[in-house]
């Protein structure tokens, strides 16, 4: 799965959501994409599932002076 999401990627045709939230003394960004699962091998046991969702979360505290940004 992570091959398949990996070569499609993430981009705007996919992309769910974006957000930007800068409460509790950090910067958080969450994007969400979706991936259409009929391309996936491995979900063919999967029954009823339609869509594979890949979050993405970046933070950093507003008061860390080396700016350090997780993900």
């Amino acid at each position: 799965m992570l091959e398949y999401i990996a070569k499609e990627g993430e981009s705007n045709a996919n992309k769910l959501h974006d957000k930007f939230d800068d409460n509790h003394g950090r910067l958080v960004r969450r994007r969400y994409f979706g991936y259409d699962i009929f391309k996936l091998n491995k979900a063919a046991d999967w029954v009823g599932a339609k869509s594979v969702i890949a979050v993405e979360k970046m933070s950093s505290k507003n008061n860390d002076p080396n700016k350090k940004v997780s993900a």
